[in-house]
């Protein structure tokens, strides 16, 4: 791999050398994490540590410098950020059913979906 910045490596390799991969399962990581908790929080009835989830959710996949984010398709990080938003929603609400549901079903369509044609 050529040294440089990691955008030149992101984009020299295509984004299939070990950092890339090993950056896209960070990143899965983070986010499988954070929706994990907020699914738990539900579980157990609590809203506020739903809410602080669902916020840190958003938090992580906006705060994701640009480089990182062009490991993954951008519709898949647009679903996210999409799903993390119903779901704060729909906890700010106190419908904590829907929100349980939005959260699972993100949770599953995100390990589903393959990253930029690339390995975990």
């Amino acid at each position: 791999m050529e040294s440089g910045t990691a955008e030149s490596r992101v984009h020299s390799c295509g984004g299939a050398c070990e950092l890339c991969a090993r950056a896209r399962r960070l990143i899965t990581v983070a986010i499988t994490a954070r929706m994990d908790s907020a699914i738990e929080c539900l579980e157990q009835g609590d809203l506020d540590g739903a809410e602080l989830q669902a916020r840190s959710l958003q938090m992580t996949v906006d705060r994701m410098p640009r480089v990182t984010a062009e490991l993954l398709a951008e519709e898949r990080l647009q679903q996210i950020r999409e799903d993390a938003a119903r779901g704060l929603r729909q906890v700010q609400e106190g419908a904590a059913a829907g929100a349980l549901e939005t959260f699972q079903y993100a949770l599953k369509m995100w390990l589903r979906k393959p990253l930029r044609g690339h390995g975990l």
